[in-house]
């Protein structure tokens, strides 16, 4: 549904983990995204940490993370939710960054 926010302060997003979430969508349909997160403040300025998104299985989106300020950054994309059931994996290729919540639109 539109503005359907969901908090993923909670995930554990150290090197090498993969954390997934269950969708059960109320309408099926093309669904505009925001994925928020942001780069530990401690890690160096140098930093490029890689945030992979799948979709039941499939590669949607890869995200890198640059410096360290710690700020929130938004990344917008689009999504087909067309199923009953949908599942949303993150995958972290290094430690440092930090989900904060996915906000889904319908188009």
């Amino acid at each position: 549904t539109d503005g359907t926010q969901i908090d993923l302060c909670h995930l554990d997003s150290e090197k090498g983990q993969e954390q997934m979430i269950a969708l059960t969508p109320q309408k099926q349909g093309n669904y505009r995204y925001t994925l928020h997160l942001s780069l530990n403040p401690q890690a160096s300025s140098l930093a490029q940490i890689p945030v992979t998104m799948f979709m039941n299985g499939t590669a949607v989106a890869t995200y890198v993370l640059h410096g360290n300020t710690g700020e929130t950054i938004v990344y917008t994309g689009e999504i087909a939710l067309n199923r009953p059931h949908i599942f949303l994996r993150f995958q972290f290729g290094k430690a440092g960054a930090k989900l904060h919540k996915i906000v889904f639109e319908m188009k």
